[in-house]
């Protein structure tokens, strides 16, 4: 019978080592590479410890992040509190979200991210062009509404009523105009102007009419009578009316055409007089004389119930507002969206980004305004979509900044803000054009020189390619910064493919070109560079090893 011996592993690995005589057993299993390597970037310290901040006073190292993500006290919160000073939300404070189309105030969702024993929070772009409520504003600067007094009336002139059938009235150029009865068979006395067998030539009867104490004959603007036609020759003609002899045609209007039948009376047929040029001795006087009627040479016809209408007072009216009214008006908003900001925010901000991208991207890179920025054809008409796009300056010329600095300043210091607010200028595009950044720093320091307060330039620097190119590019730029005796940030970092090694190479520059004094900061684009899978990666390495060289 054969025999079956079953070993665990242990006693298996107990008995080969007993049975080689002599063997000194010394077997070990050195851990992966990988495992290593990601031990050692777990051991090294935090981002924010890394640099010496009494050599760096004014330094802040932050990360972008959206306020919602923030808020809910995720991986990126728990990564931010440990590692960063400050967190930023681009678009929170952007004025659009300020005020919405209607110009009302709306919640600010950057306030969402106000967690105690949390990084400070640091504003995003506030004024952009592309990011502006247009219409809103546009309403800021429309025409004034002026609420008028106008007053609109009619009061009866004359019915004949109280006189005796066959009284005259003067007619303008002869022939008869007569008391009659009324030609329907109704009761009531009309005027009748020619008759069957002599015709009216070119004559029309003349009301003189006493007005009422509160008007003169500049408040009329109307003749208002009944009319009725026995024969189609007076239907058919248009009307003529003469006030204090100044007569005026009325073209192509006709009885007929308003719809007055034959032997029918047309009640309130109305011409309009305002248009009549009187001398303004006539326009103050109290009495009229009026003469109307259909222009026909051989005339017979009927009116009744003349009336005048008038108006007294304005009416409502809008009022272009001139440009430094425009420009006032903006103020005013400034002042508001100023309020509302810092009301939430002064106590937990500090720093903010006023305006973002403010210069061309287009040679010369002149401030942006509708001008610098329409793309016109060959017949100067703009082809390119500007619905979206507002820019102060072209109501409120090129130092708008100190406007809006200003407000910004006392709404700051009212609202309780801690010290003094630090203000940016941010713009793009900047790494690789060296006209577009010098026009940056002549339009910064022609603010300064105006009196806005602008401590600061945010450089967006977002994916930066990693060529040789760039290298030379980015020290140029970080060169041309120094020299603007400003402080210095770059914002929303991000390096293409996560690039361990130009990471470290941009950041070194940094504190190498930018003087301690001036390093306001770097807000990196986000966690993904920097941990993957919730553990650091190279790129991590690389900053920390750059920030711990200062």
């Amino acid at each position: 019978m054969k025999k079956i011996f079953i070993y665990t592993l242990p006693a298996l690995a107990l008995a080969m080592a007993s049975c080689a005589d002599g063997y000194e057993g010394n077997f070990k299993m050195d851990k992966p590479e990988d495992v290593e390597h990601a031990e050692h970037l777990a051991a090294l310290a935090t981002l924010n410890s890394a640099f010496d901040r009494t050599a760096n006073p004014n330094f802040k190292l932050g990360l972008a992040v959206s306020s919602a993500d923030y808020a809910s006290k995720g991986l990126t919160y728990s990564i931010a509190k440990t590692n960063f000073d400050m967190v930023t939300d681009a678009g929170a404070l952007a004025y659009s979200t300020i005020f919405n189309e209607d110009g009302d105030f709306v919640l600010i969702p950057v306030t969402d991210m106000f967690i105690e024993d949390s990084p400070s929070v640091g504003a995003g772009a506030m004024l952009a062009y592309n990011a502006l409520p247009k219409s809103h504003l546009e309403e800021v600067i429309s025409p004034t509404f002026i609420k008028g007094d106008l007053a609109i009336g009619t009061f009866l002139a004359v019915d004949f009523e109280d006189d005796a059938q066959g009284n005259t009235y003067p007619m303008s150029n002869g022939s008869t105009a007569v008391v009659a009865a009324n030609p329907s068979g109704a009761e009531g006395n009309v005027l009748q102007i020619g008759s069957a067998s002599e015709k009216a030539k070119n004559s029309y009867a003349e009301l003189t009419i006493k007005l009422p104490n509160e008007l003169t004959v500049g408040n009329l603007t109307s003749i208002v009578f009944d009319l009725y036609c026995p024969d189609t020759k007076s239907q058919k003609r248009n009307f003529v009316a003469i006030v204090n002899g100044v007569r005026k045609n009325f073209s192509d209007d006709t009885p007929d055409k308003r719809g007055c039948p034959l032997e029918t009376w047309m009640n309130k047929l109305v011409l309009d007089i305002t248009d009549i040029e009187l001398s303004d001795a006539d326009k103050a006087a109290n009495e009229v004389t009026i003469a109307f009627g259909p222009n026909v040479n051989n005339s017979y016809y009927f009116i009744d119930n003349v009336q005048m209408g008038w108006t007294t007072g304005v009416p409502d009216k809008y009022v272009e507002k001139n440009e430094a009214e425009k420009a006032a008006a903006l103020a005013d908003n400034f002042s508001n969206w100023a309020d509302a900001v810092m009301t939430a925010c002064a106590p937990s901000i500090s720093d903010y980004v006023v305006v973002a991208n403010p210069m061309s991207d287009v040679a010369p890179y002149v401030l942006r305004s509708s001008e610098s920025e329409a793309v016109l054809d060959e017949n100067g008409a703009v082809v390119n979509d500007m619905s979206g796009m507002f820019f102060f300056n072209d109501y409120m010329g090129d130092n708008y900044v100190k406007t809006v600095t200003d407000c910004l300043s006392k709404s700051y210091a009212a609202a309780g803000g801690v010290g003094t607010a630090k203000f940016f200028v941010s713009e793009s595009a900047l790494i690789g054009n060296a006209e577009k950044t010098q026009s940056l720093l002549s339009q910064v320091a022609a603010w300064s020189n105006a009196g806005a307060k602008i401590d600061g330039i945010a450089v967006a620097m977002n994916n930066i390619e990693t060529s040789a190119e760039n290298r030379q590019a980015i020290t140029n730029l970080f060169t041309a910064l120094a020299g603007s005796g400003k402080l210095v940030r770059l914002d929303n970092l991000s390096v293409a493919n996560a690039d361990a090694e130009f990471y470290g190479f941009l950041v070194a520059e940094y504190f190498r070109l930018i003087k301690a004094e001036n390093r306001a900061g770097i807000i990196f684009a986000g966690t993904s560079d920097l941990w993957k899978n919730n553990a650091r990666t190279d790129a991590y390495e690389a900053i920390f090893n750059a920030l711990s060289a200062n």
